[in-house]
């Protein structure tokens, strides 16, 4: 007889399926139950609700995104330029072994359900902040020893801007960099953007 989790994670399995193709609004709990093939009472038993089994998903892969961020960073050390690039060498790793998960992520972080539209930001706020201080405070160091020419919030959303065309054109362009191809990148970048504070990087 199949068990509770089972059967809990078999229809959060279907229905992340769903929401990432069909999206959110299109996505009905008939349409749930028939891809589980379980009866609709089950997904309100389980879940409570559509947005409930939303939230279980998403919530689902953010605590594994941030087990993942915290393995990696045991790796870093203490130099915060090599925290800087660590981070981006795990956000490239994480999307290249995560295409679903970052779709859904982008999909879900970009456009919101009118339905969530009022909880997705606290929804998201803790990865959000992770990745955030984690930044910041490497940042600050590199401002105070010289390594960084241009102020605190200009070097972190240059930093956030390249990260995400990273995962954009992993994504959309199919770019698989090797890590010297990953590095050398990041060095252009860090040249113009960080180091210099002038000229236009295009990845």
């Amino acid at each position: 007889m199949e068990n509770k989790d089972s059967k809990s994670e078999m229809i959060k399995s279907m229905a992340f399926r769903l929401f990432l193709d069909r999206g959110y609004d299109a996505t009905t709990i008939r349409m749930l139950s028939r891809a589980a093939g379980v009866e609709a009472p089950s997904i309100y038993h389980y879940f409570g609700s559509k947005k409930g089994l939303f939230y279980a998903i998403s919530e689902s892969y953010l605590e594994d995104y941030q087990e993942l961020l915290k393995e990696s960073m045991k790796h870093w050390g203490a130099d915060p330029m090599n925290q800087i690039l660590g981070f981006v060498k795990f956000a490239v790793w994480y999307t290249m072994n995560h295409i679903d998960e970052t779709k859904f992520y982008l999909r879900y972080r970009l456009f919101w359900p009118a339905e969530l539209s009022e909880d997705m930001e606290k929804h998201f706020h803790k990865t959000n902040d992770q990745k955030e201080d984690l930044l910041r405070d490497a940042i600050r160091v590199c401002i105070e020893t010289g390594s960084c020419k241009v102020d605190e919030q200009t070097a972190y959303r240059s930093l956030i801007n390249f990260v995400d065309s990273c995962t954009f054109n992993i994504i959309f362009s199919n770019w698989r960099p090797d890590e010297q191809e990953l590095i050398e990148t990041w060095q252009l970048f860090y040249q113009s953007r960080i180091k210099l504070g002038k000229g236009d990087f295009e990845l």
